[in-house]
């Protein structure tokens, strides 16, 4: 595991707390096996999310392409033929025409502001406040935001419960699935959480008082905490949501 960890960009924490708990219990084979499990679960989910976007990115993009056309070179040429036979416009098209009119006069100032404004996003999201209060907005946008949420709690549950399997303790588990979370919302809530089981709490002590995780997830966690099953219940958790996200990306 010292060799993995000298190349991270290669081998994460993950895969290198595993071969280093692999290592020392004497099951090395075992451990790979559970690693390479989770290597292709990883790889199938997302190759199955990045596949059924394609097409509605398609979509947009060309919708947008047209747009862009309409506004621009056929809406103005339209009015021109509308105002020659003297027919007065209504207000919705009046409306449409103005909008077109200030697109094709002041193109380049939309230019300048669009991409001001996501160099000054990317900027935010540099700053630890900025990048929270990015990765809140991104939960709540429309449809985009529960595929977000849901993908998110499956690296999530996945990992740990890899881990956890794996012989990790659960401190270490905690702490590295922290680190793999990729919205800083739900990794401060396992850094919480991490901080609980440290005072001799629960996951689940902190996983209840949090809206941005689902009751089932927590109830589940619940259980196996009692029963002393918490990764086969964490599995099962990571089972049913990413069935969830493929349903919800295919709709």
């Amino acid at each position: 595991h010292r060799v993995l960890s000298r190349h991270p960009s290669i081998f994460n924490s993950v895969f290198v707390q595993l071969i280093r708990s692999g290592e020392a219990a004497g099951k090395l084979s075992e451990t790979l096996e559970l690693l390479a499990e989770q290597v292709e679960r990883e790889y199938r989910f997302v190759s199955q999310i990045r596949g059924a976007m394609i097409y509605p990115i398609m979509v947009l993009v060309v919708l947008g392409a047209v747009f862009i056309v309409m506004v621009i070179f056929v809406i103005p040429r339209l009015a021109d033929i509308i105002h020659e036979l003297g027919q007065e416009l209504p207000l919705v098209t009046r409306i449409v025409l103005g909008f077109s009119n200030l697109l094709s006069s002041l193109w380049h100032l939309f230019l300048i502001g669009g991409v001001g404004g996501f160099i000054g996003v990317r900027q935010l999201g540099k700053t630890p406040q900025g990048r929270e209060t990015i990765d809140r907005v991104k939960l709540h946008i429309p449809i985009y935001g529960e595929i977000a949420q849901k993908v998110i709690l499956v690296r999530m549950v996945n990992t740990l419960s890899t881990l956890v399997s794996g012989g990790v303790p659960i401190s270490q588990s905690l702490e590295i699935t922290g680190d793999v979370a990729s919205n800083v919302i739900y990794r401060n809530i396992v850094l919480e959480s991490l901080e609980a089981v440290k005072r001799g709490e629960t996951i689940s002590s902190v996983f209840t008082r949090k809206e941005e995780i689902p009751p089932m997830v927590t109830q589940m966690i619940v259980v196996g905490e009692k029963t002393g099953n918490l990764s086969h219940m964490l599995q099962k958790v990571g089972t049913f949501y990413q069935s969830e996200v493929e349903r919800t990306v295919a709709n």
